[in-house]
């Protein structure tokens, strides 16, 4: 019978428990610097999504942002709810909705876009300045590259590409034929 290492417990080698530890750092600095606008980090990120891609639809902001579609759809209601976006029919496809930020919308994006500089200073702030940069591509690394399999693993039986809805309604049509 082997021994198990010695670290085999300790949380601090653990990639994703560090991963969870300054994801919570960085939504509390986050609601400390911009909790006076009333925004969550998925709010600001589905704003900055739609301004940066306007005339998306959910799916698209979905895959943009990484959220699955019951969190992408939760937090565009909350949005259109305040007045922050608009959703219009598509002119191209029936079933999509278009999405666009308002003027209020824009300008509570603008509000919290000032404060993230300083946001992302204290995020980064136990790094010292040389490192920052290496840090963020090496995050980037380990981030992106698993994006796909997030998603595979928490819908295994669906695809996130809208033409694939389409197929899969189209499909479960046939079936009951």
């Amino acid at each position: 019978m082997t021994t198990p290492p010695d670290n085999q417990h300790d949380l601090s080698h653990r990639p994703g428990f560090l991963l969870r530890k300054a994801h919570q750092v960085a939504v509390a600095i986050f609601s400390d610097e911009i909790g006076g606008l009333a925004l969550t980090p998925p709010q600001h990120n589905v704003l900055s999504a739609l301004t940066a891609n306007p005339g998306s639809h959910q799916t698209e902001i979905g895959r943009i942002v990484g959220y699955d579609r019951a969190t992408v759809g939760a937090v565009l209601g909350g949005l259109e709810a305040r007045g922050l976006i608009e959703r219009s029919d598509s002119k191209t496809d029936r079933r999509l909705k278009t999405l666009t930020i308002t003027r209020k919308g824009k300008a509570l994006l603008d509000a919290s876009n000032k404060a993230m500089g300083e946001i992302n200073q204290r995020i980064l702030e136990p790094l010292a300045p040389h490192e920052r940069p290496m840090f963020l591509a090496l995050l980037a690394r380990v981030a992106f590259p698993h994006s796909q399999a997030v998603k595979a693993a928490d819908h295994p039986d669906r695809a996130f590409e809208p033409d694939s809805a389409a197929i899969r309604v189209k499909k479960a049509k046939n079936k009951r034929i």
